[in-house]
């Protein structure tokens, strides 16, 4: 017995219903009443039941989903299952093979059957419409599917070329989604990659961390997100089970996989991420791809370094020491936060861009710094950032601050480059903070789209470049000597 007292067995028919429908003998099924119904599932190893469909008595097409296939975020606010809602006469009958009751119990046969607490139907039902249609929660994986090729950029040795070619096709780890890439930033991070300064890059490689576009398969054990979804993601992906994670730190993951540099990268028109129910976010209607490809890094790094790291209020002084994409995005944040900036860089088109952005002072990268920097705020910066990572940037920003300031190192430093000499004497003497910042775990973007549909920052203004993935490899090779940022927008 199932249900409201209905009797189901390997060869039922349909039976009478008291109700609308079911006051009238039924006849058997006829082929023109039948109802074809499209439910899309996913398709995975261990073969968990179909969604078992059912007519509710009160005009309700109804589901039960036990292996989570459908996208329950798209169903309406209350309703616990699938609903489809049939015109104006309430019949049909639904037929599965194998069901799972909602106590977990497997129902195994065939012919019609019933999902608990509802009843099989039938008769003629007509003008149907479907409230919400299941979505596929990924391509058929295995060896159901050739993989076809698709385009990325490569490079096969440190420093050497980088050339577009055809490169197959990611696959989801059963945690993780394909994306097919829509905008792709071209970051310092990724030159450093290029120049053999990243030890988890391998040969050949494909670059890109930034990016932003649209699920395209989704693993097996993923739960939030389904194909088609709009989607950015920190260029950190946390594991989300490590001690740090379990803090709310996964930009500091133990665990932590990055695409374009432990794996093949969003240079590409598609891109493998892991984890995808801890790190993907979901961009804002309307957004760009290439405004939200800087999200991942660039602005969603600077926005954590001046808010969170450096803990800026408002009416300090912010000195940002490097005008790349960075420190742009490290300009826009700290005037919205109400800090007065003082932007530092060698290059009169960037300088140019930080004025824009709101920058209160304009210093020469070449000139001395800390003795500019002390002049314009009145004894030094309460804040101060090495927004690109090289000695002498890092130097300048701990001997830009007033007493009892904060340093936040964000460029990266790699030891390829030069160890800067820290002055110690001076963060003792004046009891100077020296903090790192690495990124933004994807739970705390949240706080930072709502300033940017609010119209306080302005992540758009900041991309100057529109390139195809032909161009990519002659802008990666040149990172810096352009100002602003190039994004990536055709493949």
């Amino acid at each position: 017995m199932l249900g409201d007292g209905v009797q189901v067995g390997a060869e039922q028919q349909p039976v009478a219903v008291a109700g609308r429908a079911a006051d009238q003998p039924l006849q058997p099924l006829q082929r023109p009443p039948l109802v074809h119904l499209q439910v899309a599932l996913r398709v995975v190893d261990h073969r968990p039941a179909p969604p078992v469909l059912g007519v509710h008595p009160q005009r309700g097409l109804l589901g039960h989903d036990p292996a989570g296939q459908v996208d329950r975020r798209r169903l309406a606010e209350g309703v616990g299952d699938l609903v489809l809602q049939l015109g104006d006469h309430a019949a049909v009958a639904v037929a599965v093979h194998r069901g799972v009751r909602r106590d977990r119990r497997q129902q195994v046969g065939s012919g019609l059957r019933a999902v608990p607490g509802q009843r099989p139907v039938a008769g003629p039902a007509q003008r149907s419409e479907v409230v919400h249609a299941a979505q596929p929660a990924c391509r058929p994986r295995g060896g159901t599917r050739q993989a076809l090729p698709v385009r990325a950029l490569v490079f096969e040795e440190f420093g050497g070329p980088l050339t577009v070619r055809s490169v197959p096709e990611p696959r989801p780890a059963p945690d993780g989604v394909v994306v097919q890439v829509g905008a792709s930033g071209i970051c310092r991070s990724d030159w450093h990659g290029w120049s053999g300064h990243d030890p988890d890059v391998v040969l050949p490689h494909v670059p890109g961390h930034e990016l932003a576009g649209t699920v395209a398969a989704v693993g097996d054990r993923v739960r939030t997100w389904s194909v088609g979804d709009r989607v950015t993601v920190p260029f950190v992906c946390a594991c989300g089970h490590c001690p740090p994670c379990r803090e709310g730190a996964g930009q500091v993951c133990l665990h932590q996989t990055q695409p374009g540099f432990t794996h093949w990268g969003s240079l590409a028109e598609l891109v493998a991420l892991d984890a995808a129910d801890v790190n993907l976010v979901a961009l804002p209607d309307g957004m760009p791809f290439a405004t939200a490809a800087g999200l991942g890094c660039r602005f969603a790094t600077a926005f954590r370094a001046v808010t969170g790291v450096g803990r800026v209020v408002p009416g300090e002084w912010v000195a940002v020491h490097g005008c790349g994409g960075v420190g742009l995005s490290a300009v826009q944040v700290a005037v919205a936060a109400g800090a007065r900036v003082v932007a530092v860089d060698v290059s009169p088109g960037a300088l140019e861009l930080a004025a824009a952005c709101g920058a209160e002072h304009l210093v020469d990268g070449a000139s001395d710094v800390p003795a500019a920097v002390a002049e314009l705020t009145g004894g030094g910066a309460h804040v101060s950032l090495d927004a690109l990572g090289a000695a002498v940037t890092c130097l300048n920003s701990i001997r830009s601050l007033r007493r009892r300031g904060r340093h936040v190192q964000v460029g990266l430093l790699p030891p390829a480059v030069g160890r800067p000499e820290v002055p110690m004497e001076l963060v003792i003497a004046g009891e100077l903070a020296a903090l790192g910042s690495h990124g933004m775990a994807a739970a705390e973007y949240p706080a930072m789209l709502s300033l940017i549909e609010a119209g306080r920052l302005h992540p758009e203004l900041l991309v100057t470049r529109r390139l195809g993935l032909d161009d990519a490899g002659a802008a990666l090779a040149a990172v810096g000597r352009e100002p602003g940022i190039a994004v990536v927008t055709s493949f």
